[in-house]
């Protein structure tokens, strides 16, 4: 059996760097159940474990030798001989093709590995078969439009190379990232799907035992519900979606959401009158550290409000496409 542990000791860290446009880890879309369709590709798919295989030999070999025989085509249409002929350019296209050959037999660690309980990311690195680990809510995604069209596509930078990145998708980047925050988050129930569906029981356990933890990244409005009523009855003694909501709206990376266990010294309000009672609706507060707190008020207009002694600003939001 292929041994599938993440080493702890190995781990990369990106500071110092800086990307744009950083995506955030959260829930932003319901993810499709496509696991199915490339049943051959994976190693390990369960409560515990993620493994994808990226590495394709029949598809990289399949191009390279098509660059090189396009290479040798070109080479002699073009009036060249064995000796003779435009080499500088068709040369250089060979080189390409022979370098996915290469590749090909050298390079072979392409997995992408999620570890839902050790909370460890890892994916294939620049030309190496030593892979990039990171702790998960460290991890670094972009939405990276690729080709003439702009197609977009998720990307995770290299550790070993200072531009471009291993693509992770190619389409549908939001459900893909969404598909693994849920997943990546063991304190929320496994995602959608009918390949996790044997350990939803012990994962509920596991997370029963633990006293049912609140959950590690927020959803935009995406319901992450239990396998079956019982089961969410129980859950929510402890916390609820809504809870764990965070607003679909471009925002500092740094901001953080309100939420009644981090920021206990906040005091209940009621947002507006018995007429107009604004309900729903997210409040932006901004303080003199430059700190920004979003609070989500419920279907009564109630919410909270930081402590009088504390200096700061607080702006209604208007959001677009809301999900509520």
């Amino acid at each position: 059996m292929i041994d599938i542990k993440l080493d702890k000791n190995k781990i990369t860290t990106f500071k110092g760097k800086e990307h744009k446009k950083v995506l955030f880890l959260e829930i932003e879309k319901r993810p499709e159940d496509r696991y199915s369709d490339f049943k051959e590709d994976f190693i390990r798919i369960d409560d515990e474990y993620y493994v994808f295989d990226y590495y394709d030999f029949k598809g990289d070999l399949q191009t390279g030798l098509g660059i090189i025989i396009f290479s040798i085509i070109l080479h002699f249409w073009a009036g060249g001989s064995l000796v003779t002929g435009p080499f500088w350019i068709t040369g250089l296209i060979f080189l390409v093709g022979l370098s996915f050959m290469i590749k090909l037999l050298v390079i072979k660690e392409k997995k992408l590995i999620m570890d839902r309980l050790g909370g460890l990311f890892s994916y294939p690195n620049y030309w190496s078969n030593t892979p990039v680990i990171v702790n998960f809510k460290d991890a670094i995604f972009l939405n990276a439009p690729q080709g003439k069209m702009g197609a977009p596509s998720l990307m995770a930078p290299y550790s070993n190379w200072r531009i471009n990145g291993f693509i992770l998708a190619g389409i549908e980047v939001k459900s893909k990232l969404s598909f693994f925050v849920w997943y990546m988050d063991k304190n929320r129930p496994l995602p959608p799907g009918k390949t996790f569906d044997p350990y939803r029981q012990k994962d509920f356990e596991r997370r029963k035992a633990e006293g049912f933890p609140p959950p590690l990244y927020y959803s935009c409005g995406i319901p992450t519900p239990e396998a079956t009523p019982e089961q969410q009855a129980e859950r929510e003694q402890y916390w609820k979606d809504q809870e764990y909501y965070a607003p679909d709206i471009k925002r500092p990376k740094d901001s953080e959401i309100f939420n009644k266990r981090t920021h206990k010294s906040w005091n209940p309000c009621v947002f507006g009158e018995k007429e107009t009672i604004l309900a729903n609706k997210w409040y932006e507060f901004t303080f003199a550290n430059g700190k920004i707190v979003y609070m989500l008020t419920n279907e009564k207009g109630e919410g909270f409000l930081p402590p009088e002694e504390e200096k700061y600003e607080v702006a209604s939001l208007t959001l677009k496409d809301t999900w509520f």
